[in-house]
């Protein structure tokens, strides 16, 4: 995917029902990194990959059934910071639209998930000592 493609992704968002459905920004990826690493190790388990959503139909539905399944005990929490909503309303959510909100956000930032490697290795070349993916301290 292009530099170009990937900014128009990035800064696209999608209405659903009162909900704003974008790209995760850096703060949003930091923060749901370790949830993210959960949902890939249930993914090789499974023998699927993020690469494997938008390759064929068969595909896309297997991984995204075993991805679902991996993050549906931290829904509320992907939510919340997805959508930036109080994690109280997030978890609150009836189950029907909470499972819409999270396959929304998944394949909005399916392309960041793709190239998680490349992502991961940009943000420890730019990190600071001591600094840390998890402890919301910003440099700015």
């Amino acid at each position: 995917m292009s530099e170009t493609d990937e900014l128009s992704m990035l800064f696209s968002e999608e209405q659903v029902g009162s909900y704003v459905v974008k790209g995760w920004t850096l703060r949003q990826f930091q923060a749901l990194l370790p949830i993210i690493m959960t949902a890939i190790e249930a993914l090789k388990e499974h023998g699927v990959t993020w690469e494997d959503i938008g390759e064929d139909q068969e595909k896309t539905m297997a991984a995204l059934q075993v991805a679902v399944k991996a993050l549906i005990p931290m829904a509320d929490r992907i939510l919340s910071i997805s959508l930036e909503i109080p994690a109280e309303l997030a978890g609150n959510l009836d189950l029907a639209s909470a499972s819409i909100l999270l396959l929304k956000v998944i394949s909005k930032n399916v392309e960041h998930l793709k190239n998680l490697p490349a992502r991961l290795m940009a943000m420890v070349e730019t990190m600071n000592p001591g600094d840390s993916l998890s402890s919301g301290s910003s440099t700015t």
